[in-house]
């Protein structure tokens, strides 16, 4: 910008910091913290349910955390 258009450097780097913010500001608004979408709307769109290992552990611990949680206090308490 400044061998081009011959604007001062402490402008044109103003300028690309402004510029560089909205850029930013857009992609995380639009895609990073974009609403999620329903299950209805996948299933209609025909989109596959996500199934990554994460999830699964997720859905294991929610399912038997819980027991997990109190045999481990109850052998800590033995001890």
């Amino acid at each position: 910008m400044v061998e081009t258009w011959h604007i001062s450097s402490v402008l044109a780097t103003a300028l690309s910091l402004v510029v560089a913010f909205f850029a930013r500001f857009l992609f995380h608004s639009l895609v990073v913290y974009a609403p999620r979408r329903r299950r209805e709307e996948r299933e209609a769109a025909g989109e596959p349910e996500p199934d990554t290992a994460t999830l699964r552990i997720i859905r294991a611990h929610r399912r038997g955390g819980d027991e997990s949680r109190a045999s481990s206090r109850r052998s800590s308490a033995d001890r």
